[in-house]
């Protein structure tokens, strides 16, 4: 039974791209001044491997592989 339920498993591929957030921090609790972090972009994506291998009661291994890249990135006061 668990080997039918692993083999049939709903998998979810991801390939997502968005503009990351901006935040303002203030410099301190007393202050006007302010840090301005521009995270840039995000992108997450993720895809599945079968490497041929199979466990002692013969189930198929099944390796996720994701990334997540953070680019552009800038911090100014």
């Amino acid at each position: 039974m668990l080997f039918v339920l692993q083999e049939t498993a709903s998998r979810l591929s991801l390939q997502v791209k968005m503009k990351a957030p901006l935040i303002v921090m203030p410099q301190s609790s007393r202050s006007f001044n302010i840090l301005l972090v521009d995270l840039g972009s995000l992108e997450v994506k993720n895809m599945f491997e079968k490497p041929g291998q199979r466990s002692s009661s013969g189930i198929p291994a099944v390796v996720e592989n994701m990334s997540v890249t953070l680019a552009d990135v800038k911090i100014s006061r």
